[in-house]
């Protein structure tokens, strides 16, 4: 037996309520504890390439919400009122997002990764200044997101 029952001294006299595992919330209605969100869009963000990289960006931050469309990024984004957002973005997505939320009060910093596509990163930097980085491996998202100290 694990857990706080676990401990020296200490007994389980009964089991107050029993939930049944169907009305356990899923991992995806996680709600965040803090002022810090950050959001993944890729439209392949939850191919397994990815699965890796987000287990530890969930170890480095509380609350990691994953997206495939920009439609579904500008409903999250748009529900959040108080804080600082991080968004993590591909750039082929980045190039018909940005213009939209750039000036979102609540978006803190950008992180654009690409992948080897002919788009002007440079430009897209220097036109938006809440773009905090532009990288190629993803999996260097997480010292950059450590650094913050999100």
């Amino acid at each position: 037996m694990g857990g706080c029952a676990a401990r020296e001294g200490m007994r389980v006299d009964r089991v107050i309520q029993k939930v049944p595992i169907k009305n356990l919330p899923k991992v995806t209605d996680q709600k965040n504890l803090e002022l810090y969100y950050l959001f993944w869009l890729d439209s392949t963000v939850r191919s397994p390439e990815f699965i890796e990289t987000q287990d530890e960006l969930r170890s480095i931050v509380n609350y990691l919400k994953t997206l495939e469309t920009n439609t579904e990024c500008l409903e999250e984004l748009s529900k959040i009122t108080k804080g600082k957002i991080f968004l993590i973005v591909n750039s082929v997505q980045s190039i018909s997002l940005l213009p939209i939320v750039h000036n979102h009060k609540q978006l803190h910093s950008i992180y654009i990764y690409h992948n080897g596509e002919s788009i002007d990163m440079e430009q897209m930097s220097t036109q938006y200044k809440k773009v905090f980085s532009l990288i190629v491996m993803i999996y260097r998202i997480c010292l950059l997101v450590d650094q913050r100290n999100i």
